[in-house]
């Protein structure tokens, strides 16, 4: 499941938590509905992952940004990418982040494709 902070509250309420803040409220969806994956998307901040026994942070990327039509979508095709893979949730979270800031820092919902750019997210790894 993928969600921005403000939805994963309205989510979890609607479906009976009574958490108040996003994080408590995304870590009860993971635990009442056994999900395998729960990503929190905090735009310009990055995202949070989310498993039954790991969370991970990504403090996201400064871009510039120049249009952010697409880039929650090139987000989540990098991160079902490395997820089917069986990538870890730092690789996950570093080629989403990394994929949704160049989509952002490029005019339209989908630009040329840049082969440096895919090459990098294919073969993401964890920051050091």
């Amino acid at each position: 499941m993928k969600c921005n902070q403000e939805e994963v509250l309205i989510v979890a309420r609607l479906l009976g938590s009574s958490d108040k803040d996003w994080h408590a409220s995304a870590e009860w969806l993971l635990q009442a509905y056994r999900l395998k994956l729960l990503c929190v998307t905090r735009g310009e901040h990055g995202s949070v992952l989310f498993s039954s026994s790991v969370t991970h942070s990504h403090p996201g990327y400064q871009a510039k940004v120049v249009d952010t039509v697409g880039a929650g979508d090139a987000f989540t095709a990098a991160l079902v990418h490395h997820y089917l893979r069986g990538s870890s949730l730092e690789t996950m979270n570093e080629a989403a982040n990394q994929m949704g800031a160049w989509v952002a820092s490029q005019r339209g919902a989908t630009p040329t494709a840049d082969p440096v750019v895919l090459e990098r997210v294919r073969t993401s790894t964890p920051r050091a």
